[in-house]
């Protein structure tokens, strides 16, 4: 991250069904995921509620309360976790893990496993 803070208010997920209410968590944690994949008590849940699943290539947003809003400042890393209890997220599997999946003038998000 450069120039400052980044608010991060939600996040787009794709899912492979179109449905209004679609299950869902994202748990968040600051730092990265890399030997915490199964200590749940260090992961804060930021979303946890129904979502419309838009379908197949299409955004499915999951917007977070104010409160758990994430505020990144530069050069920080933040870990996300997306949890739906069917078989509706589509995943994009990791080529490398932490290269560059995106990126802006403010943000890059890096591949995890």
């Amino acid at each position: 991250i450069e120039h400052g803070a980044v608010p991060l208010t939600g996040l787009d997920i794709h899912a492979n069904i179109v449905s209004p209410s679609c299950a869902t968590t994202v748990y968040g944690r600051r730092g990265s995921h890399l030997g915490y994949e199964e200590q749940r008590d260090e992961w804060i849940i930021l979303f946890d509620g129904s979502v419309s699943c838009e379908g197949f290539e299409r955004r499915t947003n999951v917007q977070f309360e104010e409160q758990s809003a994430v505020r990144l400042s530069p050069g920080e890393t933040y870990a996300f976790f997306v949890f739906m209890p069917v078989p509706q997220l589509l995943l994009t599997y990791s080529q490398e893990l932490g290269s560059v999946f995106s990126s802006d003038y403010h943000i890059q998000i890096l591949e995890g496993t």
